[in-house]
């Protein structure tokens, strides 16, 4: 039998499909309760939860100076098994030297100790410039769109 954390980690990204979609907890239970990615009722609830509360917090993490420590209150808790106890997902936008058109893309950054919101911007833009994650890709802005640290992994702040 699968331990709550292999359950949690099997229903996440569905979780946050019925979230998107305006589903509840309960319907969502019912609609994965005959499937393979059944999860108890108490499982599904707790990932629902987490990904409501950073569904909250998220666009705060923003307005924070760029020395700042973001609250742990504000990271997601998440079950998916990362080479690094700290991931952060930023979202770049910004102009397609090709074509001329506005794109979005999406750079993760791992990381051992909590970042700073400044760390992690500089990360991002390090990967976009140095790293050419993009080619042919100009950015002109940066959000970050979640901090998230691994469920049962050391916290740690630098």
């Amino acid at each position: 039998m699968p331990t709550r954390e292999e359950y949690a980690a099997t229903i996440e990204g569905y979780v946050r499909g019925g979230v998107n979609v305006g589903t509840s907890a309960d319907d969502l239970y019912q609609s994965l309760r005959n499937t393979p990615y059944y999860a108890p009722r108490s499982v599904v609830r707790e990932v629902w939860n987490e990904v409501v509360r950073a569904d909250i917090f998220s666009p705060l993490i923003n307005t924070l100076g760029e020395d700042e420590l973001i609250p742990r209150s504000w990271v997601y808790r998440t079950n998916w098994k990362y080479t690094q106890p700290f991931a952060a997902l930023v979202e770049v936008t910004g102009v397609n030297l090709v074509t001329g058109r506005s794109e979005t893309k999406y750079v993760t950054k791992l990381y051992n100790n909590m970042p700073t919101t400044g760390q992690i911007y500089s990360d991002a833009s390090d990967s976009i410039w140095v790293d050419e994650t993009f080619p042919r890709f100009e950015p002109t802005t940066f959000s970050i769109q979640r901090v998230s640290h691994v469920r049962k992994a050391s916290w740690s702040t630098p």
